[in-house]
């Protein structure tokens, strides 16, 4: 056997579990609107969220990342705005992940996310 549970287990976030159901209101981010800015306050505390959990992995279902608008055109805009958010904040957090890694000398199997690495003063929640 000799592997970790992270090994056999690949552990994730679900984002509308965790970030976008029924006790959305309990997080002290939430400011009770469905806005932009809502939506990516949310996406910045997921990185958050994993970084703290030690979890490398996301996960989302089809539109829970952004916020509806007006015309379809809005939502769509809303959504790759979003969208660029999180590829941006992916990258970092990896990259932030693999340097801590190599800098404590990690070689190990698993994720572990970027525990110990200073965020971005624009990635704050």
């Amino acid at each position: 056997m000799g592997k970790n549970m992270k090994d056999w287990l690949r552990f994730s976030v679900a984002f509308w579990h965790t970030f976008r159901g029924t006790r959305g209101e309990m997080w002290p981010w939430e400011d009770g609107t469905n806005s932009l800015a809502m939506a990516k306050r949310r996406m910045r505390a997921n990185f958050e969220f994993l970084e703290k959990l030690g979890v490398d992995r996301w996960c989302f279902r089809d539109r829970d990342i952004a916020t509806d608008a007006e015309t379809l055109e809005e939502t769509k805009a809303n959504l790759d705005e979003v969208v660029a958010l999180a590829k941006e904040l992916q990258a970092w957090f990896f990259e932030a992940a693999v340097g801590y890694k190599k800098k404590i000398g990690f070689n190990g199997g698993g994720g572990g996310g970027g525990r110990g690495v200073v965020k971005p003063a624009d990635a704050s929640v």
